[in-house]
């Protein structure tokens, strides 16, 4: 319904007549009764056909009274959360200039002070200090008031209002302080604020207040708690909110229930409890979709987006932000239309940060079934900075807070021009008194002085500003303001000061994130800057500047610089493999880490020893940048691709939504329903080429020796979910030119010969619950057993055996050379250490053969598994960006190497690729032999003509990539 349909007659749709004195006494019980059963739209429509019906009638403005007042302030309250402000204005605009005709100054004040708080409420600060200009006449001149205790006693002695009646006078004064306090408050003047709020709180609390002057009372407590916490106060905010909070709304006073919700999730957000901001924030969301309130539902959208921002969700952030702003442009509110632009540029804008990033599905199993954010589908931003558009603040703080963003965005491109913006920032909001903004332009300070290299003088702003936050208890803030404070640290040579202060910042982000729950918890802390990332990050600086500078020296001179270069490089590949394996296996409790001892060669044996026609390709995927290595023989360099992780994220999470193949058997998976079908898509090429581009692949391939014909692959973070096999080169797959394979470290160990010849087949075809049976796995198997036996090995299978228990499996396993699995596979994202093999056709896990089982056996005797099952290469980081899989797991435990699939497997197709791999690993290389069968898949031997790469391309081995040693 518009704004202007509002008010009118619903069967008749004419104007409402006047009204008798005694109809008016029944209107207002009857929209007092639809108030309190929550019939929202239906009380406002009443309450405007009341007030039009009152003012239909210009003579009787004189007699306005209690009635009239409540329709007023009810009035008021609806179409603040339904965002009819305009109709509402004009009723009140009519009220004021009969009332003032009639000389009822009580009921024209009243309707004046309800109007500033509509402007109020829509962020309008110019329009109701205009507005509270015009009652001058009576209550004087605002800016000249003594705001102190005792002058504001004087004050009220000289106001108009001293003549009216006691009750109405207290009416007036409660409301007059309510709208000063938020007016003072909106220019920053918490101090004066809270003085007036407390005036006008006495007022409403006296023991002779009307009925009207006490349901004020809440609305200025809450201005209170606001007041607080953009001041600083934290702890009165808190304790000033607790006397409000209530576990069901108040069904008479829906604006103060979610107000509330507001202000809690605010002071949640800054003491950093995420969780429970999350859930008011989410409250107040879901209380207005229920209530039809469009308008503080988009607010409340966008409060919650800001949050999720926050909490690394931004896509689901940009997907609310782009509702809210639809919701706002079809209110016609244009205020609330520009912060919602402003909340998805600052999503954008976090995505693109080099501190801040945003999480999306984190393992290839999130991102074919779905799992990804709402809001996937939005587009990513330009890759050249624009300029945030700033929204119509609805508080100072807030008002703040939007230029900082501004600033932040510029300092990016620009940082003389963030440095002028940043001199008229603190112009505008120096004379403040809050002490959040005042520590926050310090910060800003820090901010600036950084881009410029400065590093002591950063820190020092960023000290200052930890001391006043750690006081504050503002958690999440100091946590980023002690990272950064570390890395200047760093930066100064003061290592083992920044170490301290690491370490400190690292609980901080921990205690912060235990709010949060699951998945939550963990897309949180997978994208927090670390120390050892910005410590990485400056080493590629200094391998950028290096280089430079070797560009632009003479002969011997760039010989030298590149001889450093390549040693420092080499440094780095050795820092980046501690920083990798020193700690992975802690989640799944691994009793023995890898040793990184046997990882340290020198640059030169780096260069001597390493195979001819193998080259090494390793990522590491940091916050603002994707680092690419390769080595070889003779061979080593780099590049920096400008893409952040975020954006990286979303290429791969895009790319495995345009590889969706299209299923034509049953597949070896748990958790998929039968009426989720993988839909074959047409290929985009750009997705492909976007992220090729991302990778530097043809920079890096360019790089290597014409030789090489096999790459091992070391990827990272989302990285671990790509098949490189189908990635294009020179525009064929990459797989038609290289035969790959996945590595997890820059120097691999080697393995040694199988001290005993032992093979172990397992097969499980039966499904049970929501699996299917898998007819070829019996066939699979039994063909894989001869195999295994032609090669001289003594076969232990388990192919739909029943009585066997898993215990026995695994002591066949801790003995065995080689090992194949043909079942049903799992990977849990929530659990990924109960991810595994379901070895036994029942239901539970007892009879699943767990990464944490994996973890704790030793396969020193193992040259090779093969998991023929669905996303049995699939990969979950953990908190600290450490690597979880099947494969992963299995050769920290010992294991050679690894065959495994990303996706799910179609069960006919596995028995013809898995055969031809076995037939070709006899005489060629593991990473040949795959490739062997993927290329047999592309030409049609294995079947018909051009597979799709999403039956070939999942499939990978991981670890060694050479022949067996049995």
């Amino acid at each position: 319904m518009s704004p202007s349909e509002l008010g009118k007659d619903r069967s008749t749709g004419r104007r409402p007549t006047a009204l008798s004195f005694d109809q008016l006494q029944a209107g207002v019980r009857a929209a007092e009764a639809a108030l309190r059963l929550g019939h929202y739209r239906s009380a406002l429509d009443s309450y405007c056909v009341l007030l039009r019906s009152r003012l239909a009638v210009a003579g009787g403005v004189d007699g306005f009274g209690a009635a009239e007042l409540v329709i007023i302030e009810r009035l008021s309250e609806l179409t603040s959360l339904f965002g009819m402000f305009e109709t509402a204005d004009d009723l009140l605009v009519t009220m004021v200039g009969l009332c003032r005709n009639a000389r009822n100054d009580v009921a024209a004040d009243y309707a004046q002070l309800k109007r500033v708080e509509l402007a109020l409420a829509r962020g309008r600060m110019q329009q109701s200090f205009n507005l509270l200009g015009d009652l001058k006449e009576r209550i004087g001149d605002v800016d000249e008031i003594d705001l102190s205790p005792r002058g504001l006693k004087h004050w009220e002695a000289t106001i108009e209002w001293r003549h009216v009646e006691a009750a109405d006078r207290s009416v007036l004064l409660t409301r007059i302080y309510l709208v000063m306090g938020q007016v003072l408050a909106g220019i920053g003047r918490y101090g004066d604020a809270l003085t007036v709020l407390e005036r006008g709180l006495a007022h409403a609390e006296e023991g002779a207040a009307p009925d009207l002057a006490r349901r004020t009372a809440p609305h200025i407590g809450l201005a209170r708690v606001a007041a607080l916490l953009e001041y600083g106060d934290l702890d009165a905010a808190e304790r000033t909110l607790a006397s409000f909070i209530t576990d069901a709304p108040d069904n008479l006073a829906p604006a103060i229930h979610t107000r509330q919700l507001e202000l809690s999730g605010k002071l949640d957000m800054l003491r950093g409890r995420l969780g429970s901001a999350a859930r008011n924030f989410e409250g107040v969301v879901r209380f207005c979709d229920q209530k039809g309130f469009g308008r503080a539902g988009a607010a409340a959208a966008l409060n919650l987006a800001h949050a999720l921002v926050l909490f690394n969700r931004v896509g689901e952030a940009l997907w609310l932000a782009e509702k809210a702003g639809a919701r706002a442009a079809m209110l016609g509110d244009r205020g609330l239309e520009m912060r919602a632009a402003t909340v998805a540029s600052l999503a954008l804008a976090r995505r693109r940060s080099p501190v801040m990033a945003a999480s999306l599905a984190l393992s290839v199993k999130d991102m074919v079934q779905g799992r990804q954010s709402r809001g996937s589908d939005i587009r990513r931003p330009a890759r050249s900075p624009v300029l945030l558009p700033v929204s119509q603040a609805d508080n100072f703080l807030s008002f703040f807070e939007d230029r900082a963003l501004e600033f932040q965005w510029v300092l990016a491109s620009d940082p003389e021009d963030a440095k002028a913006r940043l001199g008229l920032m603190k112009d505008t909001f120096s004379s403040t008194d809050s002490r959040l903004i005042h520590i926050q332009l310090g910060v800003l300070d820090g901010h600036l002085a950084l881009v410029h290299r400065d590093f002591a003088a950063a820190e020092s702003y960023f000290g200052r500003a930890a001391e006043r936050l750690s006081a504050l208890s503002l958690k999440p803030e100091l946590c980023q303001v002690q990272h950064l404070r570390a890395h200047c640290l760093t930066q100064l040579g003061k290592l083992s000061e920044a170490a301290r202060l690491a370490e400190s910042a690292e609980r901080l982000l921990l205690d912060i994130s235990g709010s949060l729950v699951g998945g939550d918890r963990d897309t949180y802390l997978l994208n927090k800057a670390t120390m050892e990332e910005a410590y990485i990050a400056s080493q590629i600086e200094e391998l950028v500047r290096e280089e430079a500078q070797s560009a632009q020296a003479s002969y011997l001179g760039r010989l030298r610089h590149r001889i450093r270069t390549a040693r420092r490089l080499h440094r780095l590949m050795e820092h980046i493999d501690a920083y990798k394996l020193g700690r992975a296996g802690r989640q799944l409790a691994a009793e023995t880490e890898v040793p990184l001892q046997d990882r340290r060669p020198s640059m030169l044996r780096r260069l001597l020893v390493s195979q001819r026609d193998r080259a090494l390709l390793s990522y590491l995927v940091l916050p603002d940048r994707v680092f690419v290595m390769w080595s070889g023989f003779m061979t080593i360099g780099f590049a920096v691709s400008p893409v952040t992780r975020i954006d990286l994220r979303e290429r791969v999470r895009n790319w495995h939504q345009r590889m969706r193949g299209e299923r034509v058997g049953p597949r070896r998976d748990i958790g998929m329903a039968d009426d989720d079908p993988l839909v074959e898509e047409p290929s985009d090429e750009q997705l492909i080429g976007d992220l090729g581009e991302a990778l530097q692949l043809d920079t890096a391939l360019a790089a290597l020796p014409k030789r090489v014909s096999g790459l091992v692959v070391i990827p990272d973070d989302a990285l671990h979910g790509v098949p490189f096999a189908a990635l294009s080169h020179e525009g064929r797959y990459l797989v038609e030119k290289f035969a790959l394979s996945i590595g997890y470290a820059t120097w691999p160990s080697v393995k040694k010969r199988a001290r005993r010849k032992l093979g172990l087949v397992v097969g499980v075809s039966k499904g049970f619950g929501r699996l299917q049976d898998l007819p070829q796995v019996p066939a699979e198997s039994h063909a894989v057993a001869d195999r295994l036996g032609s090669w001289g090995l003594e076969i232990r299978p388990f192919i739909d055996d029943e009585d066997a228990s898993k215990a026995s499996m695994l002591d066949v396993l801790q003995e065995a050379a080689i090992a194949h699995f043909a079942c049903h596979g799992t990977f849990e994202p929530d659990q990924p250490d109960q991810s595994g093999l379901e070895l036994m056709p029942r239901m539970g896990r007892d009879g699943r053969l767990t990464l944490h089982d994996l973890a704790r056996v030793r396969l020193d005797n193992c040259q090779h598994v093969t998991l023929s099952s669905c996303w049995s290469a699939d990969n979950f980081i953990i908190p600290g960006r450490w690597i979880v899989s099947l494969p992963e797991t299995l050769w920290r435990s010992g294991a050679a190497s690894t065959l495994g699939s990303l996706w799910p497997v179609d069960d006919d197709f596995a028995v013809a690729f898995v055969s031809r791999f076995y037939a070709e690993m006899k005489r060629l290389p593991r990473d040949a032999a795959l490739r062997e069968a993927q290329l047999a898949s592309l030409s049609g031997e294995l079947g018909r003509r051009g597979i799709p790469a999403i039956f070939w391309s999942g499939f990978r081995v991981c670890g060694e990539p050479g022949r067996l040693r049995l």
